[in-house]
């Protein structure tokens, strides 16, 4: 008789490793959520799903990530400063210098 599940399900037990992951990411998402609730944020889902899509199934990846990420944040924070210097503003607009031709009369 063919299986009418598209994936082989022999596999999965409740012991192991990825039981442990689920259990451990399903507690810090409930927390991320009843801490945003307690702050009354508009949309308190947000919490529990940040927690979710930035779960690592290791530690080790998980604070690789984030050092790429404070990288990335204090690069993006070192060129808008950039940018924000260096833009040329009339009439209430700026533009990044050399985005734009000089179109003064």
């Amino acid at each position: 008789m063919k299986s009418i599940v598209p994936f082989p399900i022999s596999g999965l037990s409740w012991s192991g490793f990825g039981f442990g992951f689920a259990v451990r990411t399903a507690l810090a998402s409930l927390i991320a959520l009843y801490i945003a609730m307690r702050m009354n944020l508009d949309d308190p889902k947000w919490a529990a799903i940040t927690v979710w899509v930035v779960a690592q199934s290791s530690r080790g990846m998980s604070l690789s990530k984030s050092q790429y990420r404070i990288m990335g944040t204090a690069l993006g924070a070192v060129a808008a400063r950039y940018e924000s210097t260096s833009a040329q503003c009339r009439g209430g607009v700026c533009v990044p210098s050399g985005a734009a031709p000089d179109t003064a009369r």
